[in-house]
């Protein structure tokens, strides 16, 4: 299984190496070079698309880049930015997608655009039972890296 694959690799000997990828080929080959696991990255789909990141634009992308990075043999982990979405329910359905196209992990940003999304939204974003249905998979919930500012003001 998959995400039994990706789940142990966290917890082997020697520290996890995730490559990002952003298109099929960058996938096959840090496949071929013997990574045991890719990412993809929200950034580098949406440049190859020619679309802006973080802005919900590259969902179909991201799905697809999914599709045939997961018939690679090696466990594969998506940067779904902030779930393509405002409502949970909408971001549980893509996690569902996703487990049902064979992806081992998640990535849930805390970024939104030019600024960080606020910290109780994000709690219950990313925190759904929804999340654990169909399938067992492995949720990031990354932390974007910012500075505090003048009155407490995150700014990156």
């Amino acid at each position: 299984m998959t995400f039994a694959r990706f789940r142990a690799l966290h917890h082997a000997g020697e520290p996890l190496l995730l490559p990002c990828v952003w298109d099929h080929a960058s996938a096959a080959a840090l496949a071929q070079a013997g990574f045991a696991a890719i990412g993809t990255t929200s950034l580098g789909v949406a440049a190859a698309a020619g679309k802006p990141d973080a802005g919900r634009a590259t969902r179909e992308e991201t799905l697809v880049l999914a599709r045939t990075t997961t018939g690679l043999g090696i466990p594969v982990t998506v940067d779904i930015e902030a779930g393509f979405a405002e409502a949970p329910e909408q971001v549980a359905d893509l996690v569902a997608k996703l487990a049902e196209l064979g992806v081992a992990g998640i990535n849930l940003e805390d970024g939104r655009g030019v600024r960080l999304a606020d910290l109780p939204a994000q709690t219950e974003l990313g925190g759904r039972p929804e999340y654990a249905r169909n399938t067992p998979r492995v949720a990031g919930a990354r932390v974007s890296a910012c500075a505090v500012g003048p009155r407490g003001r995150a700014r990156r």
